[in-house]
Order: structure tokens, then sequence, then C-alpha cells
């Protein structure tokens, strides 16, 4: 392919897209938390700073929302580009057994580690649909418990709720959860033990 005198490999269109979101999942990964905290710290010094502290109260009002579920959007969560996402690696469910609709479940993801790589196999298939849950487990919901710090950041909370994902924490998972996946050496600080 030669674009502008430019020539590039001869790359698949649909892995050239695949290779986009996977960027820009990482990219926003990377950098979302701490640029919306520094958005907030600039706004806070400008004529706008009136905005943030509506913000603020509202911060404060909803601080407990990340542990019971955040605000999860059924179009975040069915969204083509996760299935993009999931198939640049690619990152498969594979269903073992028939889970009882009625009872909770945790799921411990291993190996653990903050690495965007051994993460994005949890967030494809615990924060959306895009490797079929919905369809492995109907009636089910999954619900990704994330790091604790995430959450801290102002308007990145926000971000990461629409998809489900959770804060991690005892409360959380008390709440009504048909799926949960658990990063597991975390998961002992939460009362579970998991090995």
């Amino acid at each position: 392919m030669n674009i502008l005198g430019s020539v590039f490999a001869p790359i698949p269109f649909e892995r050239r897209i695949q290779t986009a979101f996977v960027f820009l999942w990482t990219l926003g990964f990377i950098c979302l938390g701490f640029g919306s905290l520094a958005i907030f710290i600039y706004l806070l010094f400008t004529k706008y700073y009136f905005i943030l502290l509506a913000y603020l109260i509202w911060y404060i009002y909803d601080i407990n929302t990340c542990e019971q579920g955040g605000r999860c959007l059924l179009w975040q969560l069915n969204n083509p580009i996760w299935k993009y996402f999931a198939d640049y690696f690619p990152i498969n469910l594979i269903k073992t057994a028939e889970l009882d609709p009625s009872k909770n479940y945790i799921v411990g993801y291993h190996p653990r580690t903050i690495l965007l790589v051994i993460s994005a196999g949890a967030f494809a298939n615990f924060a959306t649909n895009a490797t079929g849950f919905n369809q492995m487990f109907p009636n089910m919901h999954q619900y990704l418990c994330i790091l604790i710090g995430q959450f801290r950041f102002p308007f990145y909370r926000d971000h990461l709720m629409t998809t489900g994902l959770r804060k991690q924490s005892l409360v959380s998972n008390e709440g009504k959860v048909r799926i949960s996946g658990l990063v597991t050496p975390l998961a002992k600080a939460t009362g579970y033990d998991l090995t």
C-alpha cells in the first residue's frame, strides 16, 4: 500500500482497525486518569472553577457508586469496538461448565498484574460482551473489579463505570453480583480466599 509516498506493509484493513482500537485503549489506560486529574486542577484556577465545584459535590454524593457496579451502559458493553479489541490478541472466553443464574460467582483472573496486555483479557471477557459472555451465560451480568486507585481520578471514574467496572472491595462483592472477575492476590483483602 502506498499513501503519499509512504509504503506500508500489506496488512489487512481489519487488522489495522484492531490495532487502532488496542492503541486507543492503551492510550486511554495510560493517559486518561492523570490527564483528567490535570484538567481538573487546571480548570480549578480558571473562571470555570464553579463547574468543578458542582462536579466535586456530585463526586462526594456519588462516591460509593463504583462499589455497586457503576452506571453500566448497555451500548458500551455491546460496542463493536470491543470485538475488534478482543480479536486483536485474540481473546476468547471458553465455557467449561453450566452456571446456575440464581447464584453469584467470583472468577479469579491469573496472572494478576497492572500490565496492559494481561489485563486486556480480563477487560474483554468481564467488562464487555466482545467474547460472547451474554450468549454463554444468559440472565447473568458480569462485573470486573479493579484497583481502587482507578476510581480516585475525577471524570475518569465516570468513564470506567460505563462498562460496569467496580472498585475491588468487600462491599462490591456483596451486591447483586452474578459473575465478578477479581484479581486474585487482592481477593484476600476483600475477604475471599481464592487459589
